[in-house]
């Protein structure tokens, strides 16, 4: 007999090769940016190649003039849903300069959508994931109360991060949002990071009540060329581009107003 955190891992592996994301739209980008916002000045993109669809974030910053790329979406949280997950990657170049420079950083963040205050975050910050470009000990961090990070073993440089949601009532309106927070050249850096498969994960019980008709929906999908072994970009085809945005202080790079 499957214990229940086999149950469960079954039950995910297919949700995902299906395409079923509760409460998200284009969880996979399947479909370019359909369902998500990017807010004006961000540099946010559809990318497509020969693992599949995903967001690709540039940095907004021009030359020594901070910005923010963002994509996000709004959803009402069901009475099951107790988790969001979504894979990752950032990537970097050069060496970071200190001297007072803001790092390139990548986060993650459940908003109110009136309001943008944080829903559930790491104490004393406005995000609930945080990762910047530096390569230190701390540059990256986030509650594990809260968070797990794992490599995403099918594809290589990429990892999956999961929020526990239980915290949040059915019926909760929430903004997912990720940020790329780019500090142009002033930190040395140039960096670029992806986003995939992002959605809300009911409790395995309401799951295995799908199980009968997941059969009928998903055996086409599973079998489908597209569900094979995702690989890493080629990062020399991904090319760099700078566009001045909102500046944001240093200050309010995770405590203050979120740059939206």
């Amino acid at each position: 007999m499957m214990s229940k955190n086999t149950t469960w891992g079954v039950v995910f592996v297919v949700l995902m090769s299906c395409g079923v994301h509760a409460g998200m739209v284009n969880s996979g980008f399947e479909s370019g940016l359909t369902g998500w916002t990017v807010p004006a000045g961000g540099q946010v993109s559809p990318f497509t190649d020969v693992a599949g669809s995903y967001a690709l974030f540039n940095e907004a910053g021009g030359p020594g003039t901070p910005a923010v790329s963002s994509v996000y979406q709004e959803v009402v949280l069901g009475p099951s849903d107790v988790s969001l997950s979504f894979a990752y990657m950032l990537y970097t170049s050069g060496e970071f300069v200190g001297h007072g420079a803001l790092p390139d950083a990548f986060t993650a963040r459940v908003l109110d959508p009136v309001t943008l205050h944080p829903l559930v975050s790491t104490p004393g910050v406005n995000d609930y994931f945080y990762h910047d470009a530096r390569g230190a000990a701390d540059s990256i961090d986030f509650d594990d109360m809260l968070v797990t990070r794992v490599s995403t073993a099918s594809r290589p440089d990429w990892y999956t991060v999961n929020l526990d949601l239980s915290s949040l009532a059915a019926g909760t309106p929430v903004r997912v949002q990720f940020d790329l927070l780019g500090t142009g050249s002033a930190d040395g850096q140039s960096t670029f990071a992806g986003v995939d498969n992002v959605f809300v994960v009911p409790e395995p019980s309401a799951l295995l009540l799908l199980l009968p008709g997941l059969y009928t929906l998903c055996l086409p999908k599973l079998v489908h060329p597209k569900n094979a072994i995702r690989c890493p970009p080629r990062r020399g085809h991904l090319a760099f581009s700078g566009h001045e945005g909102p500046a944001f202080r240093a200050d309010d790079l995770r405590t203050g107003p979120v740059v939206s």
